[in-house]
């Protein structure tokens, strides 16, 4: 049996070992893991082949994809070879590290995937304890991630005393601490009724973690909770497929920013473990669609439900995770919506159709710079918010001038009875079609032109806070206008059905003309506004904003 390749070449030509690497390259980046399984049963010295420019093994990668059976199944292949030293090359296999020192077990581990951190724990409980380049164990990227499933197996297989060796990490911080700074409370509670002691251990900043736990107003009724974490990328190693493989990412980073759907779908398709990779900012297609406002993309990407957890977690070089880019306001506007009000709620729209699509616990991370989404979205749209409220004051000015001019005719009309009235009492013209549409036109009219005006007058009075521009604000709008539109047409329609009774038979038809003229400047101003009220129904009743355009300006 030959001995992994990390360690020499046991025989191999160099040749041989680099067609095996490809062979597994080109079979994990397709998602063709029975041929890695064959490889795997022949080609014993393709265990700890390091297949990737991140030196990943197969093994790191199907952990990766979340390939549980396969995981088991590549486990037990190595583990199943008779012979001298066939256990001792198995356990190195599952002690390579990538060259973020990553085993399979801290990957497994950081997705909180329990089935297959016992069939590679279960092989060698030392493995929980094995350090990353941030000396990490897997038992503490689990309390860092909050997988409590996952973390629970480890600690069975472990066992409290081995566990307590593996529980801190860098700067002194215990599982505790990271729990609880991830504000995953049920986890921390079960830390606490494993490890005690934990409940008084500092860091080296001297804090516990009940330091920790006062700082959060999440961690309590009024606040929120959140939380994150990394996830790897893969790169090819090998020259000539490097090259290849570059240029499907590269357009597929392309596809992703631009919003040509058919491109990512395709590539996806062909090269499902290149959703992994990322551009010179770090950014994956999740983050780069999501910059860029490309919702087509990103609704694509929730509907694969492909290695979900790792590419949505991502964070780019800055620290911004999909959220972070979805709070910056950009260079750019791409929304297909007039008015600075309307474009600040499409903004706020697309930053909570983000949040919600993200994993729990995670959009008040902090960046490198030491912000949260909410900061940035605050930060960058105070000027947006300025000159929305600017936008809906001009508006509402010119329309409640609209309104109360037709509230004032129509006050005057409503109360007015065409033809007079008999000594009883009775109007003379009751009963005839005219005299009904003239009476209910009016009511109308005045009943829209005062909700119209109403409305207007609230939105000129309103504070022309953030939060407002996300529902209340717009359907105000909404409200205002529709209701000034019913007014006006209410209104015609009496003006009309009024001069029926004065004209009768008489020049009836040579009044028409008259009746378009009188017409025309409210019509005018009811047609240069409908497209507004277009744009804003869209924008208040769209649950998912709209690019005007695909490609984003250079």
């Amino acid at each position: 049996m030959g001995t992994p390749l990390a360690d020499g070449c046991g025989g191999f030509h160099e040749d041989q070992l680099d067609a095996i690497r490809r062979e597994l390259f080109q079979s994990a980046m397709k998602g063709d893991w029975r041929r890695v399984i064959h490889t795997y049963r022949t080609q014993p010295s393709a265990y700890a082949a390091q297949i990737t420019k991140p030196l990943d093994t197969a093994l790191h990668i199907a952990v990766s994809d979340g390939q549980e059976r396969y995981v088991e199944q590549l486990v037990e292949i190595m583990y199943g070879k008779s012979g001298a030293g066939g256990e001792e090359a198995a356990g190195a296999a599952l002690r390579v590290r990538n060259d973020h020192g990553n085993t399979p077990l801290h990957i497994a581990a950081a997705l909180g995937n329990a089935r297959m951190c016992v069939s590679i724990a279960g092989r060698d409980k030392a493995l929980v304890g094995v350090r990353n380049d941030e000396s990490e164990t897997p038992l503490f990227l689990a309390a860092v991630h909050g997988m409590k499933e996952a973390f629970l197996r480890m600690h069975q297989i472990c066992g409290a005393e081995d566990c307590r060796r593996h529980y801190r990490g860098k700067d002194g911080e215990t599982i505790l601490h990271v729990a609880i700074a991830g504000e995953y409370f049920e986890l921390a509670y079960q830390i606490i009724v494993l490890y005690k002691e934990l409940v008084n251990a500092v860091n080296t900043q001297g804090k516990t973690p009940l330091h920790l736990l006062a700082s959060k107003p999440g961690a309590f009724r009024s606040g929120s909770h959140v939380g994150g974490y990394h996830q790897l990328i893969y790169y090819c190693k090998f020259p000539a497929l490097s090259c290849l493989f570059f240029i499907v990412l590269h357009r597929l980073a392309n596809a992703a920013k631009n919003g040509i759907t058919e491109i990512v779908e395709k590539i996806l398709d062909l090269y499902p473990v290149a959703i992994n990779d990322m551009n010179a900012g770090k950014k994956n297609i999740v983050l780069l669609a999501v910059e860029n406002r490309q919702s087509r993309v990103y609704e694509r990407l929730l509907k694969r439900g492909v290695i979900r957890e790792s590419v949505f977690r991502k964070v780019d070089s800055r620290g911004n995770s999909a959220l972070h880019l979805a709070a910056a306001l950009g260079h750019h506007k791409p929304w297909r919506i007039p008015g600075a009000a309307l474009q600040m709620q499409w903004e706020i729209k697309w930053y909570e159709f983000v949040k919600n699509s993200m994993p729990y616990n995670f959009f008040i991370r902090h960046n490198k710079e030491g912000k949260t989404p909410r900061d940035i979205f605050s930060e960058e749209h105070a000027d947006l918010v300025k000159s929305g409220g600017e936008w809906l004051i001009s508006t509402s000015e010119s329309c409640s001038v609209v309104a109360a001019l037709i509230a004032t005719v129509a006050f005057a009309t409503s109360s007015t009875v065409p033809g007079g009235v008999e000594p009883d009492g009775k109007p003379t013209l009751e009963g005839q079609p005219a005299f009904h549409i003239f009476a209910i036109s009016s009511l109308v009219a005045l009943c829209f032109s005062v909700t119209s005006l109403v409305m207007f007058l609230s939105i000129l009075t309103s504070r022309f806070q953030e939060k407002d521009f996300g529902r209340d604000l717009p359907r105000k709008l909404l409200i205002g206008l529709s209701s000034l539109f019913v007014s006006i047409a209410a209104v015609l329609v009496s003006f009309c059905a009024g001069h029926f009774f004065v004209l009768r038979d008489e020049l009836k038809y040579a009044a028409y003309p008259v009746y378009a003229l009188t017409c025309l400047p409210v019509s005018f101003f009811a047609v240069a506004q409908f497209p507004l009220y277009v744009d804003l129904v869209r924008a208040t009743f769209q649950r998912v904003p709209r690019r005007s355009y695909m490609v984003v300006p250079p």
